[in-house]
C-alpha cells in the first residue's frame, strides 16, 4: 500500500500502471492480483483498514459522548490522515473515502436514526471535511465540529419555524 501512495505522489492515479505498482512494491504479479482486483483496489482496502482501526481505537460509543466531541473525533481522525485526503483530491479519487464513511456513519447510526438523516448527516459532514480539506486545513477540528453543529442546530431551528408558520396559518 506504502507503495501505491508512494507512486500517487509522483503521478497521477490513471498514469500508474500495476507493473510499476508490483515493482516499486517488490511483490509479483500473482501476488498482486491474489490481493487485490485493480490500483482501486489497493487504496479501498487501505481506507477500510484505516477506518476500521479508528473505529476500534477511538471506542466512541453514538450518544454516549456529547455530540460535538464525536463529530470532532472523526474530524481529527480526518485531519490525521490529511495526506491520504489531500492525495485522493489531486487524483478524483475523494469518493473511495466517501463511500467508506458513508458505510460507517451508517453502521454506527443504523437503528438510532432514520434512514433519510444518516445519510444527510454523513453527507453534510463528509462535504463540510471536505471543503476544510481543499482549503488547507486552517480551521482547527473543533472550529469545524462547531460549524457543524451550528449548520444542524440552524437547519432544525429553521424547520421548527416554518413549521410553526404552518401551524399559525392553518389555525386561521
Amino acid at each position: 500500500m506504502i507503495s501505491m501512495l508512494d507512486l500517487l505522489w509522483e503521478k497521477k492515479f490513471e498514469k500508474i500502471s500495476i507493473i510499476e505498482i508490483i515493482e516499486h512494491a517488490g511483490v509479483s504479479r500473482n501476488s498482486f492480483y491474489r490481493n487485490s482486483k485493480d490500483k482501486e483496489d489497493i487504496l479501498v482496502r487501505y481506507i477500510e483498514s484505516i477506518t476500521q482501526e479508528f473505529i476500534k481505537s477511538a471506542a466512541i460509543l453514538v450518544f454516549k459522548v456529547p455530540w460535538r466531541k464525536y463529530i470532532e473525533t472523526i474530524l481529527n481522525h480526518m485531519y490525521e490522515n490529511r495526506d491520504l485526503v489531500l492525495i485522493l483530491l489531486k487524483n478524483n479519487k475523494i469518493h473511495l473515502i466517501r463511500n467508506i464513511f458513508d458505510k460507517a456513519i451508517y453502521d454506527r447510526l443504523a437503528g438510532i436514526i432514520d434512514n433519510h438523516h444518516i445519510w444527510f448527516l454523513s453527507g453534510g459532514l463528509f462535504n463540510l471535511h471536505q471543503h476544510w480539506a481543499e482549503n488547507g486545513y486552517k480551521e482547527s477540528s473543533k472550529d469545524i465540529a462547531e460549524t457543524f453543529d451550528k449548520i444542524i442546530l440552524g437547519i432544525w431551528l429553521s424547520l421548527w419555524n416554518s413549521k410553526s408558520k404552518i401551524l399559525v396559518l392553518l389555525e386561521k
